[in-house]
Parts: C-alpha cells; structure tokens; sequence
C-alpha cells in the first residue's frame, strides 16, 4: 500500500537527524553517490522501508533515499548538492538498465517526474508526466561469446575462494552462485526479500548484526543491483566481501 511507503518517509521528515544515518539497504550500499547522507555504507543493493532486516532496521533503496533528499527540510547548500548528485548518478544507471526490479522502478518513478511518495497524497492529474522511452538496441558487432567466465573470489574467508566459473552468456550472478555451488567447495545462502533474493551467508559465514555481503566488481566497484539482478561479462572478476558498518 501507498502507506506503507509514505508513512516510513514522513517519519524521516519529523526527524531530521535521522536522514544522515539512513540505512541503505545492503544491497544497494557501497556507493556513496547513491545516497550521499548514509555516513556508515551497509550493498548487495536492499528493498523498500517495508522491508527489515533480521535486526528489524529498516533499510533504503537509492531511489527511496532521493525521494528522502527532495523532501528533507534540512537547510544547507550541502543537501541540495547531494541531492543533485544521488539525481544525478541515478539517471546515469538507467541507459545500462541498472534497475529491473518492479519495487526499485516504482520508487524510481516519482523521482523522474521530480515528485516523492508524499506528494502522491493529493496527486495533480493535470501535470505533465516524464514517460519512459523503449531503450534502442543496437545489433552488436560482434557476438556475445555462447558461455562465458566469470572469477569469482571470496576474501573474507579463510583459506580465500577463487575460481572461475563458465556459465551461459545472459547469465545472473545468482545463476554463477548455483553454478559454484554445484562444482563443490562454494556454499552460500540468501532470504526472499521484495527485491529479490538478499545474500546472508557465503563460505558458512553468516552475516552478523550491521554487518553485510557486498558485492564488488574487480577492482574496486560496488554493483548496482542484486544477484538477481546483475548480469555478469565475460571476463569479470567478481568479489564477495564480508563488511561491517
């Protein structure tokens, strides 16, 4: 329901200090262009306010924590600034279809027509809409290799995974976890979420209290969707990192 988004929204508005410990949700954390106020980072990349975690925190997608930024009546040039990054950085994501998830688009929406979840309260029909343009598909060069490598390496744990797995081209990060798995010396787990599946544990180390799996692409880039979500190239090295925040 509507209330459930808005409610959690209003809250963060009546108190205002609360916006700069936002928590993001892990898996969208790690990038601190996505959420400018988080001053501690949870990324794999969470669902909604609905949702909490097993520590009942409820957590923020980029897209929520913008709606947050519009609507904050914090005053300084250091919030305006940071809510012109988070726009910015999120319109960036979208030529790469960064976000496939219907609750992350619904969250997204209202930002691209530069309204929040509190102004949905009383809607003005009458305003123009940002409409969505299909995305034009240009044919390829050259074609997409039929399977593909992917490094997979997990750090946090002793002694340290690595190894690379060969999927289908199109294949989900998920789909390289269970391929993983079945080759043997991989475990991990994961807990339904309305976002998709949340990764809770990798190598039997199960995340603790403010502590999550962040997902990185080699070297040192924080992914912008879930396991779900993501879909790997050829070539890629892909890190599981145990981070606590």
């Amino acid at each position: 329901m509507l209330t459930d988004h808005v409610d959690p929204l209003l809250h963060a508005l009546r108190w205002p200090r609360a916006a700069h410990v936002l928590p993001l949700h892990p898996a969208w954390a790690g990038s601190h262009d996505l959420c400018p106020l988080q001053i501690q980072w949870p990324w794999q990349a969470w669902p909604s306010p609905v949702w909490s975690a097993p520590t009942s925190t409820p957590s923020f997608s980029p897209p929520f924590c913008h709606q947050l930024l519009m609507t904050s009546p914090i005053p300084g040039v250091g919030l305006g600034t940071a809510c012109f990054n988070t726009r910015a950085a999120l319109l960036a994501s979208l030529p790469n279809g960064a976000f496939q998830n219907a609750l992350m688009i619904s969250q997204l929406l209202p930002v691209l027509n530069h309204k929040s979840y509190v102004d949905l309260i009383s809607p003005d029909c009458l305003t123009p809409r940002v409409m969505l343009e299909p995305a034009m598909v240009t044919p390829s060069q050259t074609e997409a290799p039929e399977v593909i490598q992917v490094t997979l390496t997990v750090p946090s744990v002793l002694p340290r995974y690595t190894h690379s797995i060969h999927v289908p081209a199109g294949s989900s990060l998920e789909d390289v976890l269970k391929k993983a798995k079945e080759l043997r010396g991989f475990t991990y787990g994961t807990q339904a979420t309305l976002s998709g599946p949340y990764l809770t544990s990798v190598m039997g180390k199960v995340v603790g209290e403010r502590e999550f799996w962040q997902l990185i692409r080699a070297p040192d880039t924080p992914l912008l969707q879930g396991i779900a979500d993501y879909r790997p190239q050829n070539g890629e090295t892909i890190e599981l990192r145990l981070v606590a925040w």
